[in-house]
């Protein structure tokens, strides 16, 4: 049975979270071990909505879950008791909601409950991956083993994110900075160079002038149906998306966009390569590290063509023979390697070796990529003021022109 607490701490600080324990005498004998004041129980199912934090207001950071897996590791591997260097963790994390929740995992696991079923209790917090690996650890007795894997690939995850997202960020900064400048200029600028041009020489304007001024009327007019239509087409955007059918063919899609399709597919099949190692030194059958991996490979398309090889392993298949039916997703060398895996019966290292090639080819894509986008940035950039320039210059020296004349 698990009691929702409200207590306080001998700091005089409040605290709340989940005990579970046979009753509600046994779990305030718990609460009060740990030198907890309650100030209120109830059992979890009784427990208001208003009690409990709703994650969608509450993020954590990926780079938050890589802090605690280190800190994690590095203090049992010291010695410290699992639901003592639980708490120290929780201690230091500033994020409100991860520190109630890891306090809540403390508390179930001190009650009895394993880490891997209190871990799993927070779902938005911590994936299958992460709570099937603790499970492996706790079930082999190399639990300090199992959180130095996890928190060695969650560093390599989020690095990797990082990096991609640094490469993002330059181009989609300037794209923003040159929308707002176009806007000022189209509604500002734009309507009184307009007006002067016009009474001076309405007749001597050439087309991509009068195009240019347009335009202008049009935003100026209309502003308000333009931001109501692009706000409903994002809407209606990401309401289709987050459907089963929209969601698929969102995933489809961003495997077939140029430029930024084949660096994605290099990141599932090494994230794919990346799991499926991790899982099988953890120790898990290889049909369950399978469909471990499909479900947090981070593609539908990826997950079902893994689901796929999961269900043909079963039937005795290998894995190699269904990843070469998916040659534009699977590229040849990864399934060469996972076949002189599979034969050597050294798998586990070679997927290791797949996932570390793919790692350093995504490194060199993205520094390509960022060394790429800035002079097509600024090419793009140079095109829409020179048309600018060329609207307003072009009937400028017409005038001028005509009066010198």
């Amino acid at each position: 049975m698990k009691f929702y607490y409200k207590a306080r701490t001998q700091t005089g600080e409040i605290q709340t979270g989940n005990v579970e324990a046979t009753n509600r005498t046994a779990a305030l004998e718990v609460l009060h071990r740990h030198n907890l004041v309650v100030i209120g129980i109830k059992e979890r199912d009784q427990a208001g909505l208003l009690n409990q934090d709703l994650a969608i207001f509450s993020g954590v950071r990926g780079r938050d879950i890589v802090v605690f897996s280190r800190s994690l590791s590095s203090l049992f591997d010291a010695g410290v008791p699992l639901v003592e260097a639980i708490r120290v963790v929780a201690e230091q994390v500033e994020n409100a909601y991860l520190k109630k929740s890891l306090f809540e995992v403390a508390t179930d696991v001190d009650g009895g409950v394993s880490f891997s079923r209190a871990l799993s209790q927070h779902p938005n917090i911590f994936s299958t991956f992460y709570v099937n690996m603790v499970k492996t650890g706790e079930v082999s007795g190399n639990l300090q083993k199992t959180l130095s894997y996890l928190a060695d690939y969650l560093e390599s995850e989020y690095n990797l994110k990082s990096k991609i997202k640094s490469a993002l960020t330059y181009p989609i900064f300037i794209v923003f900075v040159f929308i707002i400048v176009g806007l000022i200029m189209l509604l500002f600028v734009i309507p009184n160079l307009g007006k002067v041009l016009e009474q001076i020489s309405p007749d001597k304007l050439p087309a991509i002038t009068k195009g240019l001024f347009a335009v202008s009327d049009f935003v100026r007019e209309w502003w308000w149906i333009i931001i109501f239509g692009l706000i409903g087409l994002v809407a209606a955007a990401i309401f289709y998306i987050r459907t089963p059918d929209g969601r698929q063919m969102w995933h489809d899609l961003q495997l077939r966009v140029p430029v930024f399709g084949p660096l994605l597919k290099k990141i599932y099949q090494a994230r794919f390569a990346n799991n499926l190692s991790t899982l099988i030194r953890g120790g898990l059958p290889i049909i369950q590290s399978l469909k471990i991996s499909g479900d947090v490979v981070g593609n539908l398309t990826y997950t079902r063509i893994v689901n796929e090889v999961a269900d043909q392993v079963k039937t005795g298949a290998t894995i190699e023979s269904v990843l070469k039916k998916y040659p534009t997703h699977f590229s040849t060398l990864a399934t060469q390697m996972v076949a002189v895996g599979e034969k050597s019966g050294k798998l586990e290292g070679i997927l290791q070796k797949v996932a570390a090639f793919y790692e350093q080819d995504i490194n060199r894509t993205v520094e390509n990529l960022t060394a790429l986008i800035e002079p097509i940035m600024i090419i793009v950039l140079g095109i829409g003021v020179a048309i600018v320039v060329a609207s307003i210059i072009i009937p400028m020296y017409s005038v001028i022109t005509s009066i010198s004349g």
